[in-house]
C-alpha cells in the first residue's frame, strides 16, 4: 500500500472514531453514508433543528469522493432521512469500540 493510501486509511479511521466517540443518535460532528454508485458518500451532521438537520458533504472521507445527486454538497434534509442514516452508522459493529 502505498503513502496516499495509508494517510487516506487513517485519516478516515480517525475521522469515524471522531464521530463514533459522540453520544448515539443525531447530535452535531456525527458522519454517515449513504450508497452512491459502487461504494459510499460521506456527509456529516452540522445542526438540528426541530424538523430539519444541515448536513455537509465529507469528500475527503471517500477516495472516489462520491457525493448523493439528491443531498449535492449538503444543506437541509428532513430529520426522519438524516436519523435513520446515523442511527444505522451507531450500529455498525466494526465502527463501534464496545
Amino acid at each position: 500500500m502505498n503513502d496516499y493510501f495509508k494517510k487516506f486509511d487513517a485519516h478516515f479511521k480517525a475521522e469515524m472514531d471522531k464521530s463514533q466517540a459522540l453520544p448515539k443518535g443525531l447530535v452535531k460532528g456525527k458522519i454517515f453514508q449513504i450508497g452512491v454508485a459502487d461504494g459510499y458518500a460521506y456527509y456529516e451532521v452540522v445542526r438540528v433543528y426541530k424538523n430539519t438537520v444541515r448536513i455537509k458533504w465529507r469528500k475527503d472521507l471517500s477516495l472516489d469522493e462520491y457525493c448523493y445527486f439528491g443531498w449535492g454538497a449538503g444543506g437541509l434534509v428532513d430529520i426522519r432521512l438524516i436519523d435513520q442514516r446515523v442511527r444505522g452508522m451507531d450500529n455498525i459493529p466494526m465502527l463501534r469500540k464496545e
